[in-house]
């Protein structure tokens, strides 16, 4: 069992980075993190690390990539990505009022007939995935898995809650035994969701299939049975990293809409899941999951 309280020497050199970050331009602290992710993931390559391993295998699955060269800069390039976001989670709040992030398709989100679930994954700066709504002050609710230890979650607390505060009313659902019924109130009291479908549990990535025989289970689920419960839309948002720092907030149509649609919950889910998917192919160096996108690894049934 994964020992929450306990705090290393790493994890205090990230405490003292994320407080300098938090002083310094967004491209200062984006370049910073892109250096370490680099020169992080050239060693991992130079130990051809077990999870490279996995990596290459699974490139040469997907996109049937084989060659070490190509492989290796795609590798540079998802260090990097990691790289920038660490850094750039001191600094997120800023994000909302700069040049560095912009807006695609927000006219999806309106007209809608109730507050819509918002359905994203971890792509380019993920943390960032509720913006289309926070920089217009609607308050969402996330889901968020605290069990971190106190370094850990103290910083990631304060940097959701400076987020949040540009959209009052917003707040974190703390993952846990009591996560369902706050589910529920907030879907009750008209709150947008944001539901993360390529989370990552049991040591497995439920999302997206690529392939695999994924049980109808998970977040992707839930946001299904929640938008039939509630008659509420569903909207593809995702973060894609346009260049260092530069970010575009993608909001697509959305993929069901409860006053003319009468898919059910198995049919949205697979809608989700064919999003994700897309996603994930399209830009696979700026999907955090992939170091532990085990492919061969098979689900509980139960």
């Amino acid at each position: 069992m994964k020992n929450v309280n306990r705090i290393t020497l790493k994890d205090r050199a990230d405490w003292l980075l994320h407080h300098l970050f938090r002083y310094l331009p967004i491209p200062v602290v984006s370049a910073c993190g892109a250096f370490l992710g680099r020169c992080s993931m050239r060693g991992h390559i130079r130990r051809d690390s077990k999870w490279v391993a996995r990596y290459r295998k699974n490139v040469a699955h997907l996109f049937g990539i084989k060659e070490q060269g190509l492989v290796n800069e795609q590798l540079i390039r998802l260090g990097e990505n990691i790289g920038r976001n660490m850094a750039e989670y001191a600094v997120n709040e800023r994000f909302y009022q700069s040049r560095y992030l912009r807006y695609e398709g927000l006219e999806n989100l309106q007209n809608l007939s109730r507050p819509p679930i918002l359905i994203t994954g971890h792509m380019g700066n993920f943390e960032l995935a509720a913006s289309c709504c926070v920089c217009h002050g609607r308050p969402v609710s996330t889901i968020s898995d605290l069990s971190l230890n106190p370094i850990q979650r103290a910083i990631a607390v304060a940097v959701r809650s400076r987020c949040f505060a540009l959209a009052p009313g917003s707040y974190m659902i703390e993952a846990g035994s009591a996560t369902m019924r706050s589910v529920l109130k907030a879907m009750e009291s008209g709150q947008i969701l944001v539901f993360y479908c390529d989370e990552y549990k049991d040591n497995l990535v439920w999302g997206p299939s690529l392939g695999r025989d994924v049980p109808l289970r998970g977040n992707r689920v839930l946001a299904a049975k929640l938008a039939h419960k509630f008659q509420s839309s569903i909207v593809p948002v995702s973060i894609r990293r346009d260049g260092g720092c530069n970010l575009v907030s993608v909001t697509e149509p959305p993929i069901y809409r409860p006053e003319n649609d009468r898919a059910s919950v198995e049919e949205i889910a697979r809608r989700i899941d064919q999003c994700l998917e897309t996603w994930v192919r399209t830009n696979y160096d700026q999907w955090y999951w992939a170091p532990q996108l085990a492919l061969e690894r098979p689900f509980p049934q139960s």
